[in-house]
């Protein structure tokens, strides 16, 4: 096992980046239905979900990075016009971040050409969202944290971050696509669009 560790280490790490990429291709897949475009082949989509995580986690890093730094400036200062300049300043840059993150997303995924004044309505709305989160998480973890119910609820919370998250991302994406590229909304759900479309075909049979 000793010998063998930097290969096993190295099959672990590419396993680890395909079935993690495999969120940027469900995202590839909402973007069709709410861009109303062709899926990519399996090929290209692999591709771009993977690219996608390799950037995705840099930006998520720092994205986090600077909003913890806030917090302990913070606690070396005592003047309260640095502190709320501070606390400021890691908002804005913490904002930045986020928006450069939605929109790398909204700019990269969809399998068409986009343009920024496409996008950045969403991506900006997306980042002041994600900001509200990003400030409230940290609460959870200071005062919720301190015992064993505390850890399952982190476990929980964790869970619904990037459950919401997601929500989050397919809210910028509807705002660009109503607003910038003019699809409106299906009139009903897309499984019963298809139904419907379909139900001729059945009659067909049916009477045959």
């Amino acid at each position: 096992m000793s010998h063998d560790a930097g290969g096993i280490f190295a099959i672990g790490i590419l396993f680890s980046m395909i079935t993690s990429s495999r969120l940027f291709v469900s995202i590839d897949k909402s973007m069709t239905i709410i861009y109303r475009l062709p899926q990519r082949t399996f090929v290209r989509q692999t591709l771009m979900s993977i690219l996608t995580l390799i950037v995705f986690v840099f930006l998520f890093l720092i994205l986090f990075s600077i909003s913890s730094i806030p917090t302990i400036v913070l606690n070396l200062i005592d003047d309260n016009g640095k502190r709320f300049a501070v606390f400021l300043c890691g908002i804005l840059v913490s904002l930045l971040v986020g928006f450069i993150l939605f929109e790398f997303i909204y700019l990269i995924i969809p399998n068409k050409p986009m343009r920024f004044k496409q996008t950045w309505c969403g991506a900006l709305i997306a980042s002041f969202i994600l900001e509200i989160f990003i400030i409230l998480f940290p609460l959870y973890v200071r005062y919720f944290m301190g015992n064993y119910a505390g850890q399952i609820g982190f476990a929980i919370i964790l869970i619904l971050f990037f459950y919401y998250f997601a929500i989050i991302l397919i809210i910028g994406a509807q705002i660009n696509c109503f607003f910038f590229e003019h699809y409106q909304p299906f009139d009903e759900a897309i499984g019963t669009i298809i139904h419907k479309q379909n139900q001729p075909k059945s009659n067909e049979r049916t009477h045959s």
